[in-house]
């Protein structure tokens, strides 16, 4: 575009040079209009000789017929001379006046085309900055997109870098557990060897026992032989009777030789007994770890107080937030691809809550399931887990478990007004899971709250198993719990060991920890939703964000 202004510039400057140059021309050129005026004095009078540049006439030289007339037709000649100079200077300002008409149009049309070129460059300029401005706007708008695609980005690899340290520390906790089973089973296997070899050591001893016997009777042999070779001179009789007494020292060689090796072949079979043995107590072990009764399936599973829980199993225990919600929710999809008709087990035995956001994740998996789901709270259901627990198709609880509701909180910080949004959120999330809560026991949100605080000073509404029945915070009590998913004998677990484990690495982004004082306490991961909030029972301050 800057190119086309140019030569549409350059165009209008030559046209007015041109048209300036022209017009000068044909307007102030004298000659032109002097010509024109000789062309006219030398018709003016037929019987002069001689015109100036003025047109009039000096009458120099005049005929013979002239010269004689009178000073009267004198006056009258030139009179006549004048008059006819000035119709010819009327007549050439009239020509004059005819050309500037006859080119005024043209060069009216030339400055119209003038001013028409120059109002379409500058529109053409205008179209140019607005064009402009829309692209510095789209670099800036994809500017924007890259910088928010670009943190997103740095927040999944964040997320990526913890799970692989979770991971990590999994498999360092299952290598030293293997190799803690391996050491014992080599000396397990050791102690074996240890025996054996004593057993083996000990027939070695005796087989060199009934060797040196083997030897010292060959020795009395070849004793006997030299005498017999003495004596054998004396009489054949007493020959004889060495051959004799010799067939039965080969005789009783045989016997002796026949019995070791049967004592070889008794103490062989017994080390290859005892191999067997072992072999087969590792086997009995190996089957005794585990249970090898086939698994039965029951779509009712709870009758007269008591529940049979199968392994379509899902523990939910501790703090609830984002692995929590993915752990639980992943097995509820497997378990529908299973079996839509077989039940699936939610099982807490100990949770103080968590992040409403992955509560509403785990709550819309169970709402969308279509195996039906039953929750079962052993020891303690709190906040969100409590939640689940009242909001699920069935629940169950043992006679001492206990469960507490309470409303949600938050650490909201900023500004008042910053401080009223986030109450505000509080507010819509309270509304969204005491909602539900408050309509099956018949009550309102406001008279759900009011009775929380009745309850407790604090709001804390805490109630056993049989209260929670009866205000139909759970459904069922159970009195005799039959486990099925304990399939293999359960590994022995140090909770010590565990604290120990945690406090070797301070650098964990959460887990137990202790803080500068020595006083262990839980360190909640980060909430990434920035509308989520933590639903958790937490009086002493242990869990801490």
């Amino acid at each position: 575009m800057n190119a086309r202004q140019g030569w549409i510039q350059l165009s209008l400057l030559v046209v007015i040079m041109g048209l300036t140059g022209w017009g000068a021309t044909l307007w102030a050129d004298p000659a032109v209009a002097a010509g024109t005026e000789k062309t006219q004095s030398a018709d003016c009078d037929k019987n002069c000789t001689a015109c100036d540049r003025a047109g009039q006439c000096d009458q120099a030289e005049l005929t013979d017929s002239d010269k004689p007339k009178t000073a009267s037709s004198k006056a009258k000649t030139q009179a006549k001379g004048e008059g006819k100079a000035d119709a010819r200077k009327a007549k050439a300002s009239k020509n004059k006046k005819d050309e500037e008409e006859k080119e005024d149009p043209r060069l009216k049309k030339l400055k119209e085309e003038a001013e028409r070129l120059s109002t379409e460059s500058r529109a053409a300029s205008a179209r140019l900055e607005a064009e402009l401005r829309k692209a510095k706007e789209e670099i800036q708008r994809l500017q924007t997109q890259m910088e928010l695609e670009s943190t997103r980005q740095r927040a999944k690899l964040a997320k990526l870098e913890r799970e692989k340290a979770e991971i990590q520390a999994r498999m360092e906790m299952d290598e030293v557990r293997m190799k803690a089973e391996l050491t014992q089973r080599k000396r397990d296997v050791e102690r074996e060897a240890v025996q054996i070899a004593i057993k083996n050591k000990a027939l070695e001893n005796e087989l060199a026992v009934r060797e040196r016997e083997v030897k010292q009777i060959k020795a009395d042999l070849a004793y006997r032989a030299v005498l017999a070779e003495k004596k054998l001179s004396e009489t054949a009789l007493e020959n004889q009777k060495l051959a004799a007494e010799a067939e039965a020292i080969q005789a009783r060689m045989n016997l002796e030789q026949l019995k070791l090796q049967q004592a070889l072949a008794e103490k062989s079979a017994q080390i290859n007994t005892m191999n067997a043995d072992v072999t087969l107590r590792t086997q009995r072990e190996n089957w005794q770890e585990g249970v090898n009764d086939p698994l039965e399936y029951s779509e009712r599973p709870f009758r007269n107080g008591k529940l049979v829980i199968s392994d379509r199993r899902i523990e939910l225990n501790g703090v609830i937030w984002d692995d929590t919600a993915k752990q639980v929710t992943e097995r509820i999809h497997f378990y529908n691809n299973q079996s839509q008709k077989l039940p699936i087990f939610i099982v807490i035995d100990e949770s103080p809550g968590g992040s409403v956001a992955s509560g509403a994740q785990i709550l819309q998996a169970m709402k969308s399931s279509k195996a039906p789901i039953h929750v079962v709270v052993k020891r303690f259901a709190a906040s969100m887990a409590a939640v689940i627990t009242t909001l699920a198709e069935q629940s169950y609880a043992y006679p001492n478990a206990m469960l507490l509701h309470h409303q949600p909180s938050s650490g909201n910080s900023g500004n008042t007004t910053q401080q009223k949004e986030g109450l505000e959120m509080i507010r819509k999330w309270e509304k969204r899971f005491a909602g539900p809560v408050a309509e099956k026991m018949g009550l309102s949100i406001e008279e759900f709250r009011e009775q929380m605080y009745e309850n407790n000073s604090n709001g804390d509404w805490i109630e056993f198993a049989d209260g929670a029945q009866k205000l139909r915070w759970v459904d069922h009590l159970v009195t005799d719990c039959h486990e099925l998913s304990v399939r293999k004998k359960p590994e022995n677990s140090s909770m010590g060991w565990f604290i120990f484990f945690q406090a070797d690495r301070p650098d964990a982004p959460f887990g137990l920890k202790a803080d500068q004082y020595g006083k262990p306490y839980f360190q909640l991961p980060p909430l990434t939703n920035p509308f989520d909030a933590w639903f958790i029972h937490n009086p002493r301050g242990f869990y801490r964000p």
